[in-house]
């Protein structure tokens, strides 16, 4: 299951519409477990750029208790339109944020399709509401990733999240 949706997404034409859908259906109702903080569905980052970005997370994570997952997908996994939909499954069905306390933030990076999804839990809209996202999404990670610097433009936009929640939590 991984493998393939790794593959590159001219995959997509050995496939009939009807085998495409199937797949992709398949995809959504057995997830792969998360590999991380970082999960990289699409072969977007280096192990060591995986790494870094876990590190990155997991160090916000013990000081905040806020959780932030990465997702990278290929177009074989699911149709464009469903992006918002696909994202917020993931956050539910991986679990995203504390139970208790819904401060998940899911990020689903879909390089081949051009879009970037980020589904913040209930508990954190109020610390970052869905403008300033789509500020740091805009100015922040899609001018590096029009580059193909996905790894920078993740980072940055880890990064302006990060700093937005850590403005928003002081007293």
């Amino acid at each position: 299951m991984l493998s393939l949706c790794i593959a590159n997404t001219q995959g997509q034409g050995k496939l009939s519409p009807r085998q495409l859908e199937a797949y992709r259906q398949h995809f959504r109702d057995s997830l792969p477990r998360p590999t991380g903080w970082t999960t990289d569905l699409a072969g977007l980052f280096t192990h060591a750029q995986r790494h870094s970005l876990d590190s990155l997370i997991g160090n916000y994570e013990k000081k905040t208790s806020l959780e932030i997952a990465i997702v990278t997908l290929d177009t074989l996994c699911f149709a464009k339109k469903n992006l918002d939909n696909l994202t917020l499954h993931i956050a539910n069905t991986w679990g995203i944020g504390k139970k208790d306390k819904n401060n998940g933030i899911t990020i689903c990076i879909a390089a081949g399709y051009h879009v970037i999804r980020v589904e913040n839990g209930l508990g954190i809209t109020e610390m970052l509401t869905d403008a300033e996202t789509k500020y740091i999404i805009d100015h922040d990670m899609t001018p590096l990733f029009k580059q193909g610097d996905y790894y920078g433009g993740t980072a940055a936009g880890l990064n302006a999240i990060m700093a937005k929640l850590d403005a928003a939590m002081k007293p």
